[in-house]
Formats: C-alpha cells, structure tokens, sequence
C-alpha cells in the first residue's frame, strides 16, 4: 500500500459520519430541485404551445366564426355547475330591437332564491356604442364614486306581500367585450314564496325604453324536507322557540318552527312585531339569537355554515303556511352560491343531500345535534 493510498483510507476513516449525511441531504436536495424546475420548463413549454395554437387557429378561422366558437363556450353560469346543469331553465325570453339582441339565458330557482342570466349583444356599431355609454354597464351607469348603478336600465322585481324586493344587475366582466354583455341577477327571500314566483323584468334598449316581462321562476331544482328530532329530547331554546322542520335544495335551507307563548308575550311590548329582541324582558334573552347552523354527513362530517345568523321572521306565503301549518315562523335561512363580477359563480358550500343526516343549531349559551327524519 503506497502513502496516498494510505492517506485516503485515513480521511475517510476520520471524516465525521454527521458532515457525510449532510452531504448527501443538499445533494438529494439539489437535485430535487432541478428535477421540479425541469418539469416547469416542460409545463411552461406546453402552456406556451397552447396559447400559440390559439392564436394561430384565431388568425387562420375567420374572426366572426372565432368569436361564435368563445360564445359558445359560455354555457351560463348555472349550466357550467354539473350537479345543476340538468336543473336550468334556459332560453326563458328574448326581444331585440334594430340595434340590440336582448335574451334571458338562464333561470334557476328554489323559489327562496332566484338567479337570471341575461345576455345583451349589438348587432352594429350603434348597439356597441349604447353598451358602452347608455347601456347598464355603460359610462353613463357609475356613480360619481365609480360605483355601477343599473338598476334604471335593467332590474328584476317583485312584491312579496308587504314588502318589495328589487334586484339590480351584476355585470360578469370576464364574459363579456363590446360587443355581448352578460349580466346575473339574484334574489333571495330568506324564505319559501311559491306564490310569488312571477317576477317582473324591466329592461331597456336603444331604440325601446322602460320595456317589461314576466318571468316565471318556478322551482326547478330536488327539495328536500326534514322534520327535525333534537337529541336527548333538548331544545335549543326552550323560552323562546323550537326548530321543527327543515326544507333544503342545493340553493338553500330555511328552518322552521315554533315560538312559545311566553315570547309571543313579549312581542306585544317589543319594538318590533316580530323577531327576538336581543335584550329581552330584563335582557334575560341575551344570548338566545341563532348562530351560524352546520350540516352533519352519513360519514360525520360537516358542512359548517348552512344559515347564516338573522332576525327570526313570519311565514308571509299563503301556500307555505299550509304546508307549515304546524310552525309560526321562519328560524333561519341561507344560500349557498354567490355571483360577483369578476369572480362569477362562485359556490359558498356545496350541498350533497343524500348524505345529510342531521343538523348542528347553536346560540351563545348551548348548541343542540338535531337528526333529520326525511318527509316523502
């Protein structure tokens, strides 16, 4: 054995096992690393060729066919929802008048809450012109804080007994260009009005202003109704109220029940008709308002917040009232799906409800499991 050979078996046997490990950890970690950044030279490569291809194809194809083939592909906001797209109502209405195209896409509604999709395409140069100036989301729309005020040129309404719900439109940027213009409106009636579902849609175009039609909003989605059974037979505030059934789409959820007499006492002194008074007789119903109300799965998950905290209310619709004959008033509502303008569709809490089996109600002071027996 020469002196360098010797000199090497030396160093290794000397060299501290930690400094070898550590080595070893920032090579497998370099290498790491250049494997992710090869996979996003890949990934960008073939982004690149996609948007490429796009554009070839938008300069090859005749930019009128272009354009069709992009409105195509928006199929309306409800329709591109696949545990819904078999629910919508679609090509509810349409006008036009020389300049403009005007057409309600889509309806979809569980007569709690109600969402239209309507469409506005110019057909010359006039018809853009009116969009970008006069029309619902044109200049002459924003307020002097750049806030967008339509409700003038396109609003959907409606009269739900004593009071009056109005709907201005929400313009979906991401859809539209100069030329075509979608918008959506959405109502929510915190409660089920199947007699109220004629809606009143007022809309204007170029040519033909203040221009009318109903809308048939009719329930077009499953319902599902649940009578509620607490467990170990306790109420969640027993004083006051007992939730009693439950009616839940894949829009939304009311609950339902009764008020004791000792609250409707109350009532006759309280400030207001109807709804508990968060400081009571001697504040004592401090603490008893709902919270936010969760929803329990077959497999015991939860879906966190069905209903939202909101002042308790009389069932208004002759029909409802019927069919709750056993209840007096509205606990608790809530909608799962929100439109906004550059987001879209967007879902707040995406139901599966063949899987429900029970509820979690809570107010500041206790919070009560309910299991839900299905009605046929």
């Amino acid at each position: 054995m020469n002196d360098e050979q010797l000199d090497k078996i030396l160093k290794k046997a000397l060299t501290p096992q930690r400094e070898i490990k550590e080595e070893e950890i920032v090579l497998k970690k370099r290498r790491k690393e250049e494997k992710m950044m090869r996979k996003k030279r890949m990934k960008m490569a073939g982004i690149a060729g996609t948007v490429a291809a796009a554009l070839a194809l938008a300069c090859i194809v005749p930019q009128t066919s272009f354009a069709e083939q992009l409105k195509k592909m928006f199929q309306g906001y409800w329709g591109q929802r696949s545990e819904l797209s078999d629910y919508v109502t679609r090509g509810v209405f349409s006008d036009q008048d020389e300049h403009m195209i005007f057409s309600v896409e889509e309806i979809l509604s569980d007569e709690v809450v109600v969402s239209a999709v309507v469409r506005y395409e110019a057909k010359d140069e006039t018809g853009e012109k009116w969009l970008a100036t006069k029309g619902p989301a044109g200049s002459e729309s924003y307020d002097e804080n750049g806030n967008l005020r339509s409700t003038r040129q396109l609003r959907l309404k409606q009269n739900v007994y004593e009071e009056r719900f109005e709907s201005s439109p929400i313009f979906l940027r991401t859809q539209s260009d100069k030329n075509v213009q979608y918008f959506e409106m959405d109502m929510d009636f915190r409660q089920w009005v199947p007699s109220s579902m004629n809606l009143t849609l007022c809309y204007d175009l170029p040519t033909k202003t203040n221009n009318t039609a109903t809308l048939d909003a009719s329930c077009n989605v499953p319902v599902y109704e649940y009578t509620l059974k607490a467990k170990n037979q306790e109420q969640i505030s027993p004083k006051y109220y007992e939730p009693k059934r439950m009616r839940i789409t894949p829009l939304s959820a009311v609950i339902y029940g009764t008020t004791t007499e000792y609250y409707r006492k109350m009532q006759k002194n309280a400030e207001w008709s109807f709804g508990l008074e968060r400081w009571g007789k001697n504040q004592e119903s401090v603490g008893e308002d709902l919270g936010k109300t969760s929803l329990i799965y077959k497999d015991g998950t939860r879906n966190w917040n069905i209903a939202d905290p909101y002042p308790m209310d009389i069932i208004s619709d002759s029909k409802a009232k019927k069919t709750y004959s056993d209840c007096n008033a509205v606990l608790q509502s809530g909608a799962f799906y929100r439109v906004t303008s550059y987001l879209g569709l967007q879902v707040a809490n995406k139901i599966n409800l063949e899987d429900v089996r029970g509820i979690v109600m809570r107010t500041k002071n206790k919070e009560v499991t309910y299991e839900l027996i299905r009605e046929e």
